[in-house]
C-alpha cells in the first residue's frame, strides 16, 4: 500500500482514500463540537487527565504507552495529586512525545488536552513549549496523526484563549510559522483553521 494512502472507516466500512482525500475530509474546528476525549468525570477523580489516563491505559497497550504510565499514574490518582505534580507530569508528557515514531502519539496528544481542561491558567506558560513540540509532530504522512496534532492545538487555543489573547502578538509571531510559503498546502489550511 502506499504511503500516502489509507483505509479510512465510514459508515461501518472501509473505503480506500488516498492521503489527499484522506487530508481533505479532516474538520479541526474544535469550537463547535464538545471536548473531546471525555465528557465526565469520575466521582474519586475530579480530573480531566486522570479520566483520560485511564481510558488510554484500555484503549493503548503499546509498550511507549506502558512507559508513559509507569512514569506517570503512580504520582496521579485525582486532581489534587495531579496539581501538586505537575510539573513532573507536564515534563513527561514533554519527554514522551519527543520520542521519534512513538505509537502513543494519540493518547499523548489527548492528555495534553485533558490536562490544559484541569489547570487552565497554569497550562498557558508552557502552552509555547506544546506547540513546538505538536509542530515537529507534523511532519509526517499520517493523517491521523496530523487531524490530531491540529485537534490538539485547536483544544489549546480553545481552553486558553482568556491567557493567548492577552499576548496574541508572541502567540501569533510562533504560530505563523505554520502559515509559510514552505509549508505545505494542507498545514497551512489546518493552521489558519485552528488559529482563527
Amino acid at each position: 500500500m502506499d504511503s500516502k494512502s489509507s483505509y479510512h472507516k465510514t459508515e461501518n466500512r472501509y473505503k480506500f482514500e488516498s492521503f489527499t482525500e484522506r487530508i481533505s475530509s479532516i474538520n479541526v474546528d474544535v469550537i463547535r463540537r464538545g471536548t473531546r476525549a471525555t465528557d465526565e468525570l469520575n466521582e474519586d477523580g475530579d480530573s480531566y487527565f486522570v479520566v483520560g489516563l485511564a481510558k488510554w491505559s484500555d484503549f493503548n497497550c503499546t509498550q511507549d504507552f506502558v512507559n508513559f504510565t509507569r512514569e506517570v499514574s503512580f504520582n496521579i490518582r485525582n486532581f489534587a495529586q495531579l496539581v501538586h505534580h505537575e510539573a513532573d507530569c507536564l515534563s513527561l508528557l514533554k519527554k514522551h512525545l519527543k520520542i521519534r515514531s512513538s505509537l502513543a502519539y494519540l493518547p499523548l496528544l489527548d492528555l495534553v488536552v485533558q490536562i490544559a481542561r484541569d489547570l487552565q491558567k497554569d497550562m498557558y506558560p508552557h502552552f509555547r513549549e506544546f506547540f513546538l513540540i505538536i509542530v515537529d509532530l507534523l511532519d509526517t504522512q499520517d493523517t491521523e496523526l496530523i487531524e490530531a496534532a491540529f485537534q490538539t492545538l485547536g483544544y489549546l487555543l480553545k481552553f486558553l484563549w482568556r491567557y493567548l489573547v492577552k499576548d496574541i502578538e508572541d502567540v501569533y509571531s510562533f504560530y505563523s510559522v505554520l502559515l509559510t510559503s514552505d509549508r505545505k498546502e494542507q498545514i497551512q489550511r489546518f493552521a489558519a483553521d485552528s488559529f482563527a
